[in-house]
């Protein structure tokens, strides 16, 4: 897939006339001729998605072959500068996951051939490269990604609309970890935000507990910016039951059982707010007594 960017043609600047003489604005067609300059330049950068005629190496991914360029990854992402500027040192670490030292070996030596191979589904690596040319992707489904989450002992809910909420759900988790790994801040961010958005509007019955242990499976505690996400999103849920109409009273208390690093996690959340709220309180009541004083 390949995201395209239309030129925008803004006809009202184009059009825009001084109300004292009757002449274009300088100004306003300044700001037009820019936008126009970034449209064009972001319009180029995607169609060389599309052609790798000026590619300079390749990402091999089980077996697909994706084209790229150097100058478009490098330039974001940190772990492809080192790789072909050959800065990795012994015992470098790469954000906070483990890359096995083998697999950091064979991808330093298939650098030098211009050929890169990750260990990620492709759909992963294609949504990767999505937002390294447009700095953006979007959720389908392709190259047979699996419709339920990945988790072992997971299984696909029911209903369609739960399964498709599930299986982008795992989507955004595995971008995140690609993006953790090859240390391209931007899309570990975005993936975060796109993960949250659809755990926001998705079935708390079905999919939440489906989510939590996907997410306490797949990342460790340095994912912290992710594992917050399910965390607050669960303190969320707890102090608003009464607004959600599809949330389920009997919370899940299983998966607490289950992952102690999630229950743990929750417990130092809501000791965190509890904490807070009595500062508040103490606050108001010191202001509260201050004022009487001075009565």
């Amino acid at each position: 897939m390949v995201i395209s960017f239309s030129r925008n043609v803004i006809s009202d600047n184009d059009n825009t006339l001084d109300e004292t003489n009757g002449e274009e604005d300088p100004s306003e067609l300044e700001v037009a001729a820019e936008t126009d300059r970034r449209n064009e330049m972001s319009s180029s950068i995607a169609t060389l998605r599309a052609n790798p005629k000026y590619s300079d190496f390749l990402i091999l991914c089980g077996d697909h072959i994706f084209p790229a360029h150097k100058a478009i990854i490098c330039s974001q992402s940190d772990f492809f500068a080192k790789v072909f500027d050959s800065h990795f040192s012994v015992g470098y670490r790469i954000a906070s996951s483990s890359l096995a030292s083998k697999l950091l070996t064979t991808i330093l030596q298939e650098a030098c051939t211009g050929r890169i191979r990750l260990p990620d589904h492709p759909l992963v690596v294609l949504l990767l490269l999505d937002y390294l040319y447009s700095s953006d992707y979007t959720f389908y489904l392709d190259y047979d990604f699996p419709t339920s989450f990945l988790a072992e002992g997971q299984s696909p809910p029911g209903d369609l609309v739960d399964r498709l909420h599930c299986c982008e759900l795992s989507v955004h988790i595995h971008v995140f970890l690609v993006a953790d790994r090859l240390l391209i801040r931007g899309l570990k961010y975005l993936a975060k935000e796109k993960f949250a958005e659809i755990l926001r509007k998705a079935s708390f019955p079905t999919v939440y507990p489906r989510a939590v242990r996907e997410v306490y499976t797949m990342t460790s505690i340095h994912h912290r910016l992710l594992r917050d996400v399910v965390v607050d999103f669960t303190l969320d849920a707890l102090h608003s039951h009464g607004e959600r109409g599809h949330f389920d009273p009997n919370f899940p208390r299983h998966i607490l059982e289950e992952f102690p690093e999630f229950a743990q996690d929750l417990t130092t959340k809501l000791v965190d707010e509890w904490v807070e709220d009595e500062k508040s309180i103490a606050s108001d009541l010191m202001q509260i007594a201050e004022y009487f004083r001075l009565c």
